[in-house]
């Protein structure tokens, strides 16, 4: 059963956020965090996401506390690039509207 927690956002409203189980499987990350098994594939190899854990004989999965406080670093990452006016993991991506215009 998954805890909450409260929090005060940026704008001082207090939100509830739903905490991760514990142990967090492979399977479970799309519905929980929305992220794909693929992205999560080429994170690893970059090095750019926490490290799996061999919890017991055929049990892998994510620390769920980890996976929280990487997430919440993530997004303390790009709100300080947004309020800095650095850029975003998105805005060094041109549309196709751009590319047609440019070339």
């Amino acid at each position: 059963m998954n805890k909450s927690n409260k929090r005060q956002n940026t704008n001082g409203e207090t939100t509830t956020l739903q905490r991760l189980p514990l142990i967090v499987r492979r399977k479970d990350l799309k519905p929980l965090i929305g992220v794909s098994p693929s992205f999560v594939d080429l994170a690893e190899k970059r090095g750019e996401w926490p490290k799996r854990v061999h919890f017991f004989p055929g049990v892998v999965g994510y620390h769920g506390p980890e996976l929280e406080e990487f997430i919440e670093h993530l997004v303390r990452i790009d709100r300080k690039n947004i309020n800095s006016g650095g850029a975003t993991p998105n805005s060094k991506r041109s549309t196709r509207d751009e590319r047609n215009e440019n070339g």
